[in-house]
């Protein structure tokens, strides 16, 4: 089963208390991740890449990455926005293969959520959120699903410092919420659907 949530840092409120690096978001678990293969088409690593970070790019193949690699030893040197990654116990046969399956079951979504409230805009996006949660609450979601089958140990999404996130381990999610209550402007929910 794949448990999902939210984490992310408010920004009208505070500074934060160091770079916002996915280490940042994600410390209490990055041991967590040590095993995963990755499925990513482009690591966000700030410039300059450290000399680590530039070993463990190498070592990716395919959009690929090896466990021990970049995760977690370079966490702290990814800084990017609107990016995505998903850890697998075992390497898959393809990204590519792995993407396009993820891709279709977020359209098979995104149709569900316009049967319910209509085209998808921003504007009916936020009007009906509680209402696509209590959908997806009830009935679940095509890319919840499909992270399941795989299956996906891991899921992360980022935009604007909120990362979404879906994982296999309920007491690593435990974990980011104690994490983010005692850590000054972090906020964390656990969500209905993976993205959400």
């Amino acid at each position: 089963m794949v448990y999902t949530g939210r984490i992310q840092f408010d920004w009208e409120k505070r500074r934060p208390p160091e770079r916002m690096s996915f280490g940042f978001f994600f410390r209490p678990i990055l041991p967590r991740l040590r095993p995963c293969w990755w499925v990513c088409g482009y690591w966000p690593l700030a410039f300059p890449a450290s000399d680590d970070a530039k070993v463990a790019l190498a070592m990716v193949e395919d959009d690929i990455t090896p466990p021990d690699t970049i995760l977690p030893d370079c966490a702290n040197e990814i800084v990017g926005d609107r990016d995505e990654f998903y850890g697998l116990p075992e390497r898959p046969a393809s990204a590519e293969a792995f993407k396009q399956e993820y891709r279709d079951a977020a359209r098979r979504d995104h149709a569900d959520w316009e049967r319910l409230i209509g085209r998808l805009t921003i504007d009916n996006a936020a009007r009906y959120a509680e209402r696509v949660d209590r959908h997806i609450a009830q009935h679940g979601s095509h890319r919840s699903r499909f992270l399941d089958e795989y299956p996906v140990e891991f899921a992360f999404i980022t935009n604007d410092s909120v990362w979404w996130i879906a994982m296999r381990q309920r007491e690593a999610l435990d974990e980011l919420g104690s994490y983010a209550g005692a850590v000054a402007g972090l906020s964390f929910r656990r969500t209905a659907g993976f993205g959400l």
